[in-house]
C-alpha cells in the first residue's frame, strides 16, 4: 500500500486517531443540523479532505467583493473568482467562474457582473489561487445500493461530466485497485504521458478518497472535478461533499455478495 497519513496508526503519536475523529466530528455535526442530509458548504468540504491529506488549490471562502479583493492580495494574482453557492461550475462568469483574475479591480467588476447574473449563488464567493494548466480529471464517489461505495476516474471538466467513460472500482480500494483504475479510464494514457510522477500523485488522492470514505460512512457522495494533474502534482480545484445518515449494520463484517 501507498503510505497515506489518514490511515497512519503510530500509537506514540496518534496521528490516526486524531484525524479520523475530527472527520466524524465534522460530519456529525453537519448531520445534527441537517438529520435528512447535506450537502457540506465549500469551507467544510474543505476542512473534511484536509483530514484525509487532501488539500485543495489554496483558497479563501468570503461574503462580499471588497473580501473578494482582500483574499485576491491575499493569496497573490492571478486568481480565480467562484460561485460558492452553485452546485455545478462551469469555465463562464454564467456558469460561477472567472478566471485569470489579475487586478483589484477585476475582481470587483467580476464580481459585480456575476452576482447580477447569479443572485444569491454567489455568498458564499470562493477566491482561489490559479494553477498551471494541467491535465484535468474528474474522481467521483458514490453509494450503490447493492455494491455500496464506487468511486470513479474519468476526464475533468464541465463539459466532460455529460459524457460516459468513467472506469470504476468497489471501495476499498488498494495501491493495485487504484493502478488499475488509471490505467482502465479514457486519461490514463494522458497520465503516463505526463510522467511517472503524474500517476503516483493521482492514485495518492483515489487512496486518500478510498480511505475517507471508509473511515466516515456518512459520505454518500463525493465530487472532485477537475483535478488538475501534472508531473509529480495533482491540484485539488473543486470538492463537493453530499452526507447522509447511516443505520449502522450489526451483522458480522464478512464479505457479502
Amino acid at each position: 500500500m501507498l503510505p497515506i497519513q489518514f490511515l497512519h496508526r503510530d500509537a506514540q503519536d496518534g496521528h490516526h486517531s486524531g484525524h479520523v475523529e475530527h472527520a466524524r466530528a465534522l460530519v456529525a455535526g453537519a448531520l445534527d443540523a441537517h438529520p435528512d442530509g447535506v450537502r457540506l458548504d465549500p469551507l467544510d468540504a474543505d476542512h473534511l479532505v484536509r483530514t484525509a491529506g487532501l488539500t485543495l488549490v489554496d483558497q479563501r471562502v468570503v461574503d462580499g467583493v471588497d473580501e473578494a479583493v482582500a483574499a485576491a492580495r491575499d493569496l497573490g494574482y492571478p486568481v480565480a473568482v467562484k460561485a460558492g453557492g452553485l452546485v455545478q461550475l462551469s469555465r463562464t462568469e454564467a456558469g460561477g467562474v472567472s478566471l485569470d483574475v489579475h487586478r483589484d479591480d477585476e475582481v470587483q467588476r467580476a464580481h459585480t457582473r456575476m452576482t447580477e447574473l447569479l443572485g444569491s449563488a454567489m455568498s458564499p464567493t470562493v477566491v482561489q489561487r490559479m494553477l498551471p494548466e494541467g491535465l484535468e480529471c474528474r474522481i467521483g464517489l458514490h453509494r450503490h445500493p447493492v455494491l455500496g461505495d464506487v468511486i470513479s476516474l474519468g476526464a475533468g471538466g464541465s463539459i466532460a461530466e455529460q459524457f460516459d467513460g468513467l472506469a470504476l472500482r468497489i471501495l476499498p480500494l488498494t495501491d493495485c485497485d487504484a493502478d488499475r483504475l488509471i490505467t482502465e479510464a479514457t486519461v490514463g494514457s494522458a497520465v503516463d504521458a505526463l510522467g511517472v510522477g503524474a500517476r503516483a500523485a493521482l492514485a495518492a488522492v483515489l487512496l486518500r478518497l478510498s480511505a475517507l470514505a471508509e473511515s466516515v460512512p456518512e459520505i454518500a457522495g463525493v465530487r472532485l472535478n477537475p483535478v488538475l494533474l501534472s508531473d509529480g502534482h495533482a491540484g485539488i480545484t473543486d470538492v463537493r461533499i453530499d452526507l447522509l445518515p447511516v443505520t449502522p449494520d450489526t451483522r458480522p463484517p464478512v464479505r457479502r455478495l
